[in-house]
């Protein structure tokens, strides 16, 4: 079956203006064109949460996304094929270009054709569903100019779901034929940098090359260092039953971190959480004549759709090193022509002031639980399984290595006297050398935020609470009926 040469057939549509067949599908393609002229995208590179919100919303496993110099690769894997839309039904979605609907096909739809009108990149798309034979669709200048044989070597090795190949040198670029020959631009860094700051929250598993990047934790704007630390995270029952549960990255099975709490331990978390809202609370230091350069973000509530952050509201916040930040479903709020910004009225703000209600409860069961964030976690030799786990990979190994070690030398082995006191010397040592790479700089020991929290975390609340009481309106009170954490 000959490959569907896409920008030919919306060319032909142009041409007659009016559309009519695929499937009784009568449509304006024309008029369809001028509101994808008039489209603007918040960020140059926001298409590419298009495909996400629509692989999430067909119920995908994973989304898998491999790059070159050349291509980005994505891999939609599916366990269930049938929410996936024949290739009459995407071209019909293509040209009706349904900017306001957020449904998986009009995403996918619109996704597609804001990389090749907006972007001016080519894709190769095929859909494959096991049923029939699939027929490869392409649009753009570069796949265009290759003949069906080159196209067909490209997805060759292309399995059963979806799998969408995008070109990354514009055909606007006066330098393309020289640059897809020799590629000195890794132009694929920018999409990439779009997941890392919108795409984090993915319930599903979202790799590129290999690496997960889906998780509050694996984001670049939360990413754990020594000057940001989580110390609290957890998804949230909301009062009555107008608000939708959604699905979260990993990272909010309620859970509670100390400052001197090893990195690694919620980067390892694999499972997504679902509630009907989600917080984070973190200790962000701000730039100091050391690390001037640092950024932290300010606290704020994101709004999530189909598992992408399509706005963020502001938190009127002063605390200078306690953040908290929100995330809170958009499921069903009106957003502008992009998607990308919600309107504001009632209904949004009925939703954002049920949700800071019951964070601001949680809060106050924070403040009255008065943790020791500089509780220390176990030594390595005080770890058990369920412990040792959650330390990296190699780190794991060579600390089991180490406990059978230690476990050997405590024998009775006459013949082995001489020798024990040095081995158990060399064990410790190993063990101390392990520590330090797991444990964390305790710069904060000595800084007064141990002293400032508890003051900052109900500064916290009480500016919440002012706020709710400055917008009234549609404000739910919370009684403790539905109390749950995580």
């Amino acid at each position: 079956m000959s490959d569907f040469d896409l920008s030919s057939f919306l060319a032909e549509q142009a041409s007659q203006g009016e559309s009519a067949g695929l499937g009784g599908f009568t449509i304006s393609h024309e008029k369809a064109a001028r509101k994808m002229a008039e489209y603007s995208l918040p960020r140059s590179h926001t298409w590419v949460l298009r495909l996400i919100q629509a692989g999430v919303g067909w119920g995908c496993d994973q989304i898998e996304i491999t790059q070159t110099k050349l291509h980005s690769t994505f891999h939609f894997q599916f366990s269930n094929l049938s929410p996936l839309p024949t290739n009459q039904q995407l071209v019909s979605a293509i040209l009706r270009a349904d900017l306001e609907s957020q449904s998986p096909l009009d995403s996918f739809a619109t996704g597609l054709r804001l990389i090749v009108e907006k972007s001016h990149l080519s894709f190769l798309l095929l859909i494959d569903t096991k049923d029939l034979e699939p027929q490869a669709i392409y649009a753009g200048v570069y796949f265009s100019e290759l003949s069906e044989e080159k196209r067909a070597v490209l997805r060759e090795d292309w399995g059963v779901g979806v799998t969408l190949m995008i070109h990354h040198i514009s055909h606007t670029n006066p330098n393309r034929l020289l640059l897809n020959y020799v590629p000195i631009e890794n132009h694929g860094i920018p999409l990439v940098r779009e997941l890392d700051h919108y795409a984090f929250t993915c319930p599903i598993p979202l790799k590129v090359d290999g690496r997960r990047i889906e998780g509050v934790f694996r984001s670049g704007r939360f990413a754990w260092s020594g000057y940001f630390k989580p110390l609290r995270a957890a998804g949230l029952e909301l009062p009555g039953d107008e608000d939708p549960r959604f699905s979260i990255c990993p990272g909010f099975d309620n859970r509670v971190f100390g400052l001197l709490t090893p990195r690694r331990i919620p980067v390892a978390l694999e499972a997504s959480t679902t509630a009907e809202s989600f917080f984070l609370l973190a200790a962000g230091k701000q730039g100091t004549q050391f690390q001037s350069i640092v950024h932290t973000e300010q606290s704020a509530l994101y709004w999530v759709r189909n598992g992408v952050v399509v706005d963020q509201d502001v938190l009127p916040l002063r605390s200078f090193t306690t953040k908290l930040f929100i995330f809170a479903s958009a499921e069903g709020l009106k957003s502008d022509l992009t998607g990308f910004q919600l309107i504001d009225n009632e209904e949004k703000s009925g939703r954002k002031q049920r949700v800071i209600s019951r964070i601001v409860r949680a809060l106050e069961l924070e403040v009255a639980a008065n943790r020791d964030i500089l509780m220390k976690p176990p030594d390595l030799m005080e770890m058990n399984d369920e412990q040792l786990q959650e330390l990296p990979v190699q780190t794991r190994y060579i600390t089991k290595g180490l406990n059978r070690a230690r476990r050997g030398l405590e024998g009775e082995t006459e013949y082995l006297a001489g020798l024990r006191e040095f081995a158990k010397q060399l064990v410790t040592a190993a063990y101390g050398a392990v520590q330090t790479v797991v444990s964390e700089p305790e710069h904060w020991i000595e800084s007064r935020f141990p002293e400032v929290y508890p003051e900052e975390l109900s500064s916290i609340v009480s500016r919440l609470k002012k706020a709710l009481e400055t917008e009234s309106v549609g404000v739910v009170k919370t009684d403790g009926s539905k109390d749950k954490v995580g």
